[in-house]
């Protein structure tokens, strides 16, 4: 994150801005993080959700994005009739944030997790669950 960081630092700089980087460890970033009033811009990795709203950008207690829109979108998606309407009022609520300007993807990754046929009771749901494995 503190590479990407930079490179958005330099990149605003490039197009006039004045951009400071400040870094702190993630106990202070996430101090920082629920006063919006500390920050205008703050980079982060999130995981991707079952479900929209599971996104952290969506919860207004994650980063002060607290828009009755999206409130709606996220109300259209977890009481859509079918699918086809879940998905629709998916669309309408990214629109929304890709037009606000609530969030970006800067980039991917991923990783690979193995365990040999000797490994018990080891779980995976989003990230490895090792209690009790044996």
């Amino acid at each position: 994150m503190y590479k990407a960081t930079l490179v958005v630092q330099e990149q605003l700089r490039q197009v006039g801005f004045t951009a400071e980087v400040e870094s702190y460890d993630f106990a202070v970033f996430m101090e920082h993080r629920s006063d919006p009033a500390q920050w205008e811009l703050f980079i982060t990795s999130n995981s991707y959700g079952l479900n929209p709203s599971q996104f952290s950008v969506l919860n207004p207690a994650w980063a002060a994005f607290d828009r009755p829109e999206v409130a709606e979108g996220i109300e259209g998606i977890r009481y859509a009739s079918s699918a086809d309407e879940a998905t629709e009022a998916w669309r309408g609520l990214q629109q929304f944030i890709y037009e606000y300007g609530a969030a970006s993807v800067l980039g991917q990754y991923s990783s690979v997790v193995a365990t040999r046929n000797t490994v018990e009771y080891f779980d995976f749901f989003q990230y490895p669950v090792y209690w009790n494995v044996t």
